[in-house]
């Protein structure tokens, strides 16, 4: 069996990391991969309350309007995230979020920053998206 990615194994699988094969991976390493896809779930579920039709990440854009690039916008909420654990660390106690939302929240907001970075390091924006979403009907 070859490892080469496959298309057709991506779709029935649902992620690159279920379709190659790795029988020796270390339990901590197999949580990862699982907590990289609940990731991909709660991305997918909390996009769809800050979204636009036309541009899932028009929230984090509105950065634009204070002068800030929306990659650095998602870093400062990161950076938010970040200070909630600090404070966690010290006292051992959160009052409305725990500590293992926040560090869920940091991977998706790194992904999403990295995302818009690239996207701005290619010139693109949203208006690229819109144009994209009308080609495939969306």
């Amino acid at each position: 069996m070859s490892n080469r990615f496959s298309f057709t194994a991506f779709r029935r699988f649902g992620t690159f990391a279920n379709t190659v094969r790795h029988p020796k991976r270390h339990p901590l390493t197999k949580r990862i991969h699982k907590l990289f896809d609940e990731s991909s779930v709660l991305f997918d579920r909390k996009n769809q309350d800050y979204a636009k039709e036309t541009d899932p990440f028009h929230n984090v854009r509105s950065a634009n309007s204070w002068g800030v690039d929306p990659w650095v916008g998602v870093m400062i909420r990161l950076e938010d995230k970040v200070h909630r654990l600090h404070t966690f660390a010290k006292k051992k106690k959160l009052n409305n979020e725990s500590a293992q939302d926040s560090l869920r929240d940091i991977s998706v907001y790194a992904l999403i920053a990295l995302a818009l970075y690239e996207e701005q390091s290619r010139g693109e924006n949203e208006q690229t998206y819109a144009r994209h979403t009308r080609r495939r009907g969306r």
